[in-house]
C-alpha cells in the first residue's frame, strides 16, 4: 500500500478566484440579462388589461422590460 503524499492546499482557492475574476465580464452580462422583466413578452396583440409593464417593472426594481411583438 502507498502512503498518502502530501499537497498544499493552496493551490485551490487561488484557482477559484482567478476562475472569478477573469470571468467577472460574463457574470456582469448575465446580471445585466436578468434584470429584465419578462411579463408580457409573449403578448402579440397587447393586454386587454390595461396592466402599465414599465410601472411595474419600476415597482420590482428591474431596469427595463424585454420587448414584445406589439412594441416598436
Amino acid at each position: 500500500m502507498q502512503h498518502a503524499q502530501p499537497i498544499l492546499a493552496l493551490p485551490f482557492p487561488t484557482r477559484t478566484c482567478r476562475s472569478i475574476f477573469t470571468r467577472r465580464p460574463k457574470l456582469r452580462l448575465a446580471a445585466e440579462g436578468a434584470n429584465v422583466l419578462p411579463m408580457g413578452s409573449g403578448a402579440l396583440a397587447g393586454n386587454s388589461l390595461g396592466i402599465d409593464r414599465r410601472a411595474i417593472a419600476k415597482e420590482l426594481g428591474f431596469t427595463r422590460i424585454t420587448a414584445t411583438a406589439w412594441m416598436q
